[in-house]
């Protein structure tokens, strides 16, 4: 169950959240402060997939590399999720 819900929220929802710039200017100041801080907020500028991506290649170099990430850590993590990821491009 996990690895199709993951893989419908990193297929469907990792650019919902990433806001497209609007053309028109703001109705007022406050308008204007509230766009800057919406344009500005990593959950609305960054993608999720590649979020997770860059932080994941991290902790394999952290770990000493990706032989011993597998030995270590992905032992743990349910094969499903790991096909899941391997699926997305994510791994």
């Amino acid at each position: 169950m996990l690895p199709a819900v993951l893989k419908w929220i990193l297929t469907n929802l990792r650019s919902c959240l990433v806001y497209k710039p609007l053309t028109e200017p703001p109705e007022s100041p406050e308008g204007e402060r509230r766009r800057n801080v919406t344009y500005t907020d990593p959950v609305h500028t960054v993608n999720l997939g590649q979020y997770i991506k860059h932080h994941l290649s991290q902790v394999i170099v952290g770990c000493g590399g990706e032989q011993k990430f597998q030995e270590q850590w992905l032992v743990n993590v349910d094969k499903d999720v790991v096909k899941a990821f391997v699926a997305l491009g994510i791994m």
